[in-house]
């Protein structure tokens, strides 16, 4: 099923159901409020026979709050501080994954 507009994902971002409130720093600039939704950070992997477990923090944030995360911004989260790693937009265009290393 697509997210087709705003109000299909204010469920996903409603801090009374799954996201959470965030501090997103961009590189030089100044804190904002953002919401997010921290993903379970347990990931398991098959390879061959075996599997891989792994630990891989990350967030989704809608676009429409961050449009342009980058390496360098910091993000505080639950009073843990991270800096934003590796990220990918979905392929409605609305929402940012973005990977974060724990500092």
């Amino acid at each position: 099923m697509a997210l087709e507009d705003a109000d299909d994902l204010a469920v996903f971002f409603d801090t009374e159901e799954f996201a959470i409130a965030a501090s997103y720093t961009a590189s030089g600039g100044s804190a904002v409020s953002v919401t997010v939704v921290l993903n379970d950070p347990q990931v398991i992997a098959s390879v061959g026979r075996h599997g891989l477990l792994q630990r891989d923090d990350y967030i989704q944030v809608r676009k429409s709050e961050v449009a342009d995360p980058k390496a360098g911004d910091q993000w505080v989260i639950d009073g843990l501080t991270y800096k934003h790693g590796h990220r990918e937009l979905d392929p409605s265009g609305k929402i940012w994954t973005i990977n974060l290393n724990k500092q």
